[in-house]
């Protein structure tokens, strides 16, 4: 039998859409507060990165396409025709990949309208490593305004969507809290911090994705990380 600990998602990144020329400026813009390391282009050639990430495993993504890239050849990519500056996506893994079928069929039971892909925002191997070979912290791990991780991801959607994605994540997790929220865990196994997705009804309808860093006791109330994009801390 699987072991219910091989099945809890774990937060392994989020997505933030960015200009090209805005992602060549992060480093310098963010460098008070976060520390931003290169990336690289992706194998379709049509987007380029460059990372934050923090002691807890989880890292942000922020994702550009490349300058000059053909229009028609961008709206073909899943975030080719969303608004920059907005924080777009964000993905879960598994401990063992063996184990993504039973997700599959968790998700499929909640509901049934809803198939669960294997490329569905799920990574199934550590792409970013948050150690040194002598388990010590990255360098890169460590920022200015004392970020250590993620304590939280809150999504709003349309009251039509609420209900639907619900009973997704309610089938990934194998649970539900009836409260909307859901607790994930993070690569280097800390407990720190709320650790939970919450979803809730925009007042817009339209959908958006903040996040909240967990710091310490010097960390700042909040983060501008672009024009409209907060970052709340909890320490």
């Amino acid at each position: 039998m699987t072991g219910s600990s091989s099945l809890r998602p774990i937060l392994d990144h989020i997505v933030i859409l960015v200009s090209y020329q805005t992602l060549q400026e992060l480093p310098k813009r963010l460098g008070s507060a976060l520390t931003v390391i290169d990336g690289g282009a992706h194998a379709d050639g049509r987007t380029v990165n460059k990372l934050i990430e923090f002691s807890d495993g989880v890292y942000i993504e922020l994702i550009a396409f490349q300058d000059g890239l053909d229009p028609e050849k961008r709206k073909t990519h899943r975030w080719g025709e969303l608004e920059e500056n907005t924080l777009v996506d964000w993905a879960y893994t598994l401990p063992d990949e063996k184990n993504f079928g039973v997700i599959q069929q968790r998700v499929k039971e909640a509901n049934s309208e809803i198939f669960l892909p294997l490329a569905s925002r799920w990574r199934s191997h550590l792409r970013v490593p948050y150690k040194e070979d002598n388990g010590s912290d990255a360098s890169y791990t460590k920022h200015p305004s004392g970020a250590i991780g993620i304590s939280g991801v809150s999504i709003s959607v349309s009251k039509e969507e609420r209900d639907v994605i619900a009973a997704v994540y309610d089938g990934i997790h194998g649970s539900t809290t009836g409260k909307g929220t859901w607790p994930f865990v993070v690569h280097s196994g800390s407990t720190k911090g709320k650790q939970e997705i919450t979803l809730e009804v925009s007042q817009d309808q339209e959908s958006y994705i903040h996040l909240t860093l967990l710091g310490d006791k010097g960390s700042p109330e909040s983060i501008e990380i672009l024009p409209g994009v907060k970052f709340s801390f909890e320490s």
